[in-house]
């Protein structure tokens, strides 16, 4: 393999940005782009011809590179190939090298039509859309044991797509794990006779309401960290209900203005839980001594990568010793470099590397999760409003919640109401408020309909910002001080 820099741009001029050399070689693509658009002018000479006339196939140049169009970067990119290229499958077919293409302008679409690729390997999701369009080729059946050998699902993302003729025309190569985790000084829980909490909703329990506050909340503008957690409990649990179990938890908590003072707080003892998104098994940040990471069940994001063969394909067979490889136990065992963060989706890849006992265990944890949907299309609609909204109602009347909340909790705990008593006061405390919004006077419930309404002018004009976050706060303090009365009067 010569790594070199090529005059590229005339097809796709958008300059690099990897950190390593542009790796691509240009032989091949004009002689495929001369194809492609003597192609088109077959099509517009017979559309204007009175006489239809039927061209002959162009002939397969065999002279023309394997080429991977591909959203990795290169460091990926780069090991598979050097892998794939010292493999008894290159070597038997005569395969001496391979072309990338890392689109810059343009689409995966474009460049299949134009005959550009033979193989595309992206997201589960840049793949997939390629197969409603008819652009992917269906595997052939030698490469059927292969692919009986890979999951249909791992933790509920499938690994495996099908175009509209039931065809299978995609499968997956490796997942990208994001874990929902706490951290937890299992020390303090003990000696504050406290459970050992199993998940993020567990936090707005009654259980852990503590006078000192045994929990670790930072305000949703001062963490990107935090505010995609809270982003994340209104999508799984449910817009309204993940407001409740924030309230709840916000009660049971200390709040900082940023995760550094989180962190530190819980270093030095005086709160003993964080809420924590872990990227992968080798992306855990610096984790104070005598904390735990406890694993939070069935709430990690699994997302797919995938790899297909372009129906524009001169070169199928290679593609399929290509895609053959990086399904295989060698190919695999790639995944487990600790600077790709990915997870490998065949087990047989620790047959090759045995020592990778960190990966195998965050492996196992994934395969037996159900992993959640998290939409980034509906957090960036709402993050705007989101971070406002919780931020007027929680972070800035954060003591009159506890307050509240901490009675609410003796209460129940001495017996004066009951669990539906409680499950009543909860729901009042943290259910999405009314206001009458300032631009439209009318009254307005912070449904999620609502949140993507008002994001867009909470970005663009500070005065109606202003006046929206005066008129949530208002309404969260003056419904906390309320249930704080008619709670006192039981």
């Amino acid at each position: 393999m010569v790594e070199k820099r090529t005059d590229y741009e005339k097809v796709c001029p958008a300059s690099p940005t990897f950190h390593s050399p542009w790796i691509d070689t240009s032989r091949g693509i004009h002689r495929r782009r001369f194809q492609a658009v003597f192609l088109m002018a077959v099509i517009v000479i017979a559309g204007v011809g009175a006489t239809l006339v039927l061209f002959p196939p162009l002939p397969i140049d065999e002279s023309a590179p394997f080429t991977i169009l591909t959203f990795h970067d290169a460091g990926i990119y780069n090991a598979f190939e050097l892998a794939f290229l010292e493999s008894e499958e290159a070597i038997e077919n005569g395969i001496d090298d391979i072309e990338w293409i890392t689109p810059r302008l343009g689409t995966p679409e474009e460049y299949i039509r134009a005959g550009m690729v033979d193989i595309i390997w992206g997201s589960k999701s840049q793949v997939e859309s390629l197969a409603t369009e008819s652009l992917l080729e269906s595997f052939g059946l030698n490469m059927s044991d292969t692919l009986e050998s890979i999951n249909n699902s791992i933790a509920g993302t499938s690994l495996k797509g099908y175009n509209q003729q039931g065809e299978l025309v995609w499968v997956g190569t490796s997942l990208s794990v994001v874990t929902h985790d706490l951290l937890v000084n299992t020390t303090l829980l003990e000696q504050k006779n406290l459970p050992i909490p199993k998940s993020w909703s567990d936090l707005a329990n009654t259980t852990y309401n503590n006078e000192t506050g045994i929990i670790s909340h930072v305000s949703a503008a001062g963490s990107p960290t935090f505010s995609r957690i809270y982003d994340l409990l209104t999508q799984t649990l449910g817009w309204e209900n993940g407001w409740v179990t924030m309230t709840g938890m916000v009660g049971n908590s200390k709040i900082f203005d940023s995760d550094s003072q989180a962190m530190e707080a819980l270093s030095n003892g005086s709160v003993g839980i964080v809420l924590y998104s872990n990227f992968g098994p080798y992306e855990q940040g610096e984790i104070p001594e005598g904390v735990e990471i406890i694993h939070s069940k069935d709430q990690s994001i699994v997302r797919a990568e995938a790899i297909a063969i372009s129906s524009t394909s001169m070169k199928k067979d290679i593609a399929e010793r290509f895609i053959e490889f990086v399904l295989s136990a060698e190919g695999q065992a790639l995944w487990l470099d600790d600077t790709f963060n990915r997870v490998p989706i065949n087990v047989s890849a620790f047959d090759i590397r045995p020592d990778a006992t960190i990966m195998h265990d965050f492996f196992v944890q994934t395969v037996n999760d159900s992993g959640i949907i998290f939409n980034e299309t509906a957090s960036f609609l709402v993050s705007s409003a989101l971070t406002h909204y919780f931020d007027s109602t929680i972070y800035a009347i954060h003591d009159n919640i506890t307050r509240c909340w901490t009675l609410l909790a003796s209460l129940y705990d001495n017996g004066t109401i009951n669990v539906d008593q409680l499950e009543y006061f909860t729901h009042l405390l943290g259910t999405p408020l009314r206001i009458v919004d300032p631009l439209s006077h009318i009254e307005r419930i912070f449904d999620f309909d609502y949140a993507i309404e008002v994001s867009q002018n909470l970005l663009t004009n500070q005065t109606y910002t202003d006046e929206v976050w005066e008129l949530w706060n208002s309404a969260a303090s003056a419904r906390c001080t309320s249930i704080y009365n008619d709670l006192a009067l039981l």
